[in-house]
């Protein structure tokens, strides 16, 4: 075991890796100790940074990067830079993948030069491509997907993926893009992270790290849009069913959006009762936007929730259709109900 000289402290005691050992522990890791590399995370990382052009090139825009040479590397890239692609395959398709590297040809590193740089694996072309491996130590930023056909980057079929990860400081939540990346690190008894871009919606959302399992906080996620007359019957959306393992209180948000005649109203049940009703202002035949939340505390075991929707009756203001004329005539509702562990 060695105890690495301290920074700052006495002049020049410190190499380059000793600095990084120590900036460890300004970084978030994993249950094992690896430091998590990426991003961080803003407007535009969120978005893309690796955008298409008139040419064989891409445009990287500026981002805040920790890369890892045998501890952490801070690496700041300003303005927009260009990374050159080689021409299409003349058959078939190709994956190129663009990336970032630090470089050092200090020991225990033996690259050609120092210094941050960008780089592209060039992939093999196949009717099934698949993305190259990249240099030991660089991050990759994209995967550029790139048919026979493609003169540029913003060609039709051309398609680019955005592979980076993202960065945290240590006891900072994480931030993954897909639920399997969030699975593919195993984090601390407690770690806490977020999922923001996974195709299935439920996916997204709070997680934590218990026992080597990321749980997470959204047990119940529902959106969808409608068009279409509810006076005359309401709409059930699938039960979806959760178990519990201890009794847990929960945060139930509903909202909807509405531009048609008449009230209609969204409904959050669980295990069969009706537990949050949310109702629009009535007859407004225009874009009319209504949220509601309420906490509900769920005993452990098992509950089934189910989203309901439908016109709200006349003057007697009774819920659900047929009982009280309530008004006729279509309209678009577009509505959203989440179930949260608090």
């Amino acid at each position: 075991m060695t105890l690495r000289p301290g920074w700052p402290a006495v002049s020049g005691a410190a190499s380059q890796f000793d600095i990084r050992a120590g900036l460890r522990a300004t970084v978030a890791q994993d249950a094992a100790g690896n430091v998590k590399t990426g991003v961080a995370v803003n407007a535009q990382t969120q978005s893309a940074l690796v955008s298409a052009r008139t040419d064989m090139k891409v445009d990287v825009a500026a981002f805040d990067a920790v890369l890892d040479r045998y501890g952490p590397v801070f690496v700041r890239h300003e303005g927009v830079d260009q990374v050159t692609l080689t021409a299409a395959p003349t058959a078939n398709q190709r994956i190129d993948s663009v990336w970032v590297r630090q470089q050092e040809t200090a020991s225990p590193v033996s690259d050609a030069a120092n210094g941050p740089v960008f780089g592209v694996a060039k992939g093999t072309a196949s009717t099934s491509p698949v993305a190259p491996a990249i240099p030991a130590g660089a991050m990759r930023l994209a995967d550029v997907q790139i048919p026979s056909t493609a003169t540029a980057t913003n060609s039709s079929g051309v398609t680019i993926t955005q592979r980076y990860p993202f960065t945290a400081t240590q006891g900072a939540p994480l931030t993954f893009r897909t639920k399997t990346d969030l699975q593919a690190w195993v984090g601390w008894d407690g770690q806490k992270a977020r999922v923001i871009a996974d195709p299935t919606t439920a996916s997204n959302g709070d997680y934590v790290s218990s026992a080597g399992v990321w749980v997470g906080r959204r047990l119940y996620a529902y959106t969808d849009s409608y068009t279409g007359d509810y006076s005359t019957t309401y709409q059930d959306d699938a039960a979806q069913t959760v178990n519990l393992g201890e009794n847990t209180p929960c945060l139930v948000s509903i909202g909807m959006a509405y531009n048609g005649p008449g009230q209609v109203a969204i409904v959050a049940k669980i295990d069969g009762v009706e537990r949050l009703v949310l109702r629009n202002t009535p007859q407004d035949s225009t874009a009319n936007v209504a949220y509601a939340s309420a906490v509900v505390h769920l005993t452990a075991g098992q509950h089934t929730f189910i989203t309901r929707k439908g016109k709200v009756g006349g003057s007697a203001g009774v819920f659900w259709p047929g009982l009280q004329n309530p008004v006729p005539g279509a309209g678009v509702l577009s509505a959203f109900l989440t179930v949260d562990r608090l």
